[in-house]
């Protein structure tokens, strides 16, 4: 789908969705939606508390509607907005009625969008800048905070320069090399 930036886009909770362009922007990633899940999404965004099953599947399906065919739909969006603990805290069911949506909504405008884009991706090239730039630096002070740490824990004991106590735990996102290299610089 091409991008529509001249409309506005409606932010719901963490995420924003473009009616548009049919798709919610959700934890970084861009979710293309079906057309039945966005019709549903505008009807949560229009209402002012809650939507009977009745209505939306009279909205949405008119006479061919089905109950199976609104919790599929529902289903679908509650995923695209990441509302997957129950409770859930999005999409809310209201037994026996129907469902609510649980967040406010605010419009964002297409100026006010193209901006706010521009200002992230600047700020996401500037970050990447500087940790490009400094990499080496960010590892050493990363290996750095990692050992002070073990030290003050008790993890690490050191006595006249020699590791007393040799158990340690590497962080799940370290290399081998990573943890070989921190127990180097101990012993030095």
């Amino acid at each position: 789908m091409k991008n529509n930036s001249k409309y506005d886009r409606i932010q719901i909770g963490d995420a924003i969705f473009d009616p548009a362009d049919r798709n919610i922007v959700y934890d970084g990633k861009t979710i293309d939606i079906e057309p039945k899940v966005a019709e549903l999404l505008v009807l949560f965004c229009k209402a002012d508390g809650t939507l009977s099953r009745d209505f939306l599947l009279e909205s949405l399906w008119g006479e061919c509607g089905s109950d199976e065919a609104l919790t599929q739909t529902v289903s679908k969006l509650r995923r695209a907005l990441g509302d997957s603990g129950r409770p859930f805290r999005i999409v809310k069911t209201v037994p026996r009625v129907g469902y609510l949506l649980g967040v406010n909504t605010t419009t964002i405008s297409a100026n006010a969008f193209t901006q706010l884009q521009q200002e992230k991706n600047s700020q996401t090239d500037f970050l990447r800048t500087i940790v490009h730039k400094n990499s080496e630096l960010l590892k050493g002070m990363a290996i750095g905070t990692a050992l002070t740490l073990l030290v003050t824990s008790g993890h690490i004991s050191m006595n006249n320069e020699e590791i007393i106590e040799t158990e340690i735990e590497c962080p799940a996102a370290w290399t081998p090399e990573d943890c070989i290299a921190l127990l180097a610089a101990a012993k030095n």
